[in-house]
This record gives structure tokens, C-alpha cells and sequence, in this order.
């Protein structure tokens, strides 16, 4: 039913992790977060990297951040 699927979806909320993406402006540069850190495992890394690597080619350093350095 489409109409269900339109309902469901609009209720849908990021994972915490799951290739939540957060934006943000600091010392007057913009910065995309990608957060995909919910039970990382050598292949989910991999696969993190590998889309980063395609993610905006022109968008200057990007920036891999491994283990607890968040919390």
C-alpha cells in the first residue's frame, strides 16, 4: 500500500551510526560528518571508506577516524 509506505517513511529516523550524516560550520569552513561507527566490523570499515571515497571527488580532505576517539 503506497500509502502506508509514504507514512512509514516520513516517521523514519537515522540509526545512531548508521551513516548518519551531520553538517556543520566551524572556524568559518563547513563540515560533513558521516557516522557509521554502529557495530564496525573490518568489512562495514572497508565499505565506509570505499563510499567515501566516492562522496563529493572535489570536496577537499577527507578524514577517517578509527576506534573511541568519539566518545
Amino acid at each position: 500500500d503506497l500509502d502506508k509506505a509514504s507514512i512509514a517513511i516520513s516517521n523514519f529516523s537515522d540509526i545512531e551510526g548508521r551513516g548518519r550524516i551531520l553538517k556543520f560550520n566551524k572556524f568559518g569552513k563547513n563540515f560533513t560528518v558521516i557516522d557509521d561507527s554502529y557495530n564496525a566490523n573490518p568489512d562495514s570499515v572497508e565499505a565506509s571508506l570505499n563510499s567515501m571515497s566516492f562522496r563529493n571527488s572535489n570536496a577537499g580532505r577527507k578524514v577517517a577516524i578509527l576506534g573511541d576517539m568519539l566518545e
